[in-house]
């Protein structure tokens, strides 16, 4: 379950041409802790998730924007509002919910039964040795 934490969203701006998912966490992480960066492909504004709630002081405190390294792009951050935040938080609960899937199909094989792990009688020696 996605827990819905006030004050750990915020928008940014400014995304300019190939910036890659691990460049604005590097650029998003000097105001704070990134736990997550939302943004789709080709995309020039997204949402990040910080680990605590520094929303507002995140905002505040880089008025003036955050350069993403090696680029001349620079991030502006911006209050999230309510539809965003309902948004990002009902696509992070389908991913989750994806994953979940993916990972419950995976971890059956072709007779129903969950894959890996010994079972019977050479198991338990194992387990006892």
């Amino acid at each position: 379950e996605i827990a819905i934490v006030p004050g750990v969203l915020v928008k940014f701006t400014g995304v300019e041409g190939e910036i890659g998912v691990d460049e604005l966490k590097k650029a998003l992480g000097v105001a704070g802790n990134v736990k997550y960066v939302d943004i789709q492909t080709g995309a020039s504004e997204g949402i990040v998730r910080f680990k605590e709630p520094i929303a507002a002081q995140a905002i505040e405190s880089h008025a003036e924007g955050l350069p993403v390294e090696d680029t001349m792009a620079v991030l502006k951050l911006e209050a999230v509002g309510a539809e965003e935040e309902t948004a990002f938080y009902e696509r992070a609960k389908a991913a989750s919910d994806l994953a979940t899937a993916r990972k419950n199909a995976n971890a059956k094989n072709g007779n129903g039964k969950r894959s890996g792990g010994q079972s019977g009688p050479s198991a338990k020696r194992i387990r006892e040795e």
